[in-house]
């Protein structure tokens, strides 16, 4: 944060330890990037907070981290742990990596979509914006479900409805 207040930058190739393995390093560059963001929200600072994004933002697309499902599912509890409920700026962006993983045309995993469903089922927050967006997803693709409560595995007395999910995503 320090260097950042300076230049108006940083790099975490010289500020990080070297890390060999190349999932370990994408993990830590992308946990780094929401730590600072959570740090540039802490004490106003939204210059930061926009360097991190543009940063955590730059991985995920243009480097093609979110084509790798286990660095994906790492950020997900930094992300909700770190960020207040409202602030939707990093939640949008991994939840739209993982709606575009978990639908997206190269998926042909089972474990891929374990590890999400497991994450959600971990992460109430991170359910309800997935649900949101799966709705979404659908909607947008003309798609209609037939949702089976009982082939969800889904206690429907204590579980929200699709309506309720929907409000809540928004």
């Amino acid at each position: 944060m320090l260097e950042f207040l300076y230049t108006h930058s940083y790099n975490l190739n010289e500020t990080l330890p070297r890390i060999e393995n190349q999932k370990d390093r994408k993990i830590k560059f992308l946990e780094t990037h929401i730590a600072l963001y959570v740090l540039g929200d802490k004490y106003a600072l939204p210059s930061l907070c926009q360097y991190s994004v543009d940063c955590f933002r730059i991985l995920l697309d243009r480097h093609g981290w979110k084509r790798d499902t286990d660095v994906l599912l790492a950020c997900i509890p930094s992300v909700y742990a770190g960020t207040p409920e409202n602030d939707r700026t990093l939640r949008d962006i991994i939840i739209q990596a993982v709606t575009h993983r978990m639908f997206g045309p190269e998926i042909r995993c089972s474990e891929d979509k374990k590890g999400f469903l497991d994450s959600m089922q971990h992460n109430e927050q991170f359910r309800n914006d997935m649900m949101g967006s799966i709705l979404d997803t659908c909607e947008m693709k003309n798609l209609t479900a037939d949702l089976d409560s009982d082939s969800l595995n889904v206690d429907s007395r204590s579980s929200p409805s699709i309506p309720e999910v929907k409000a809540l995503h928004r």
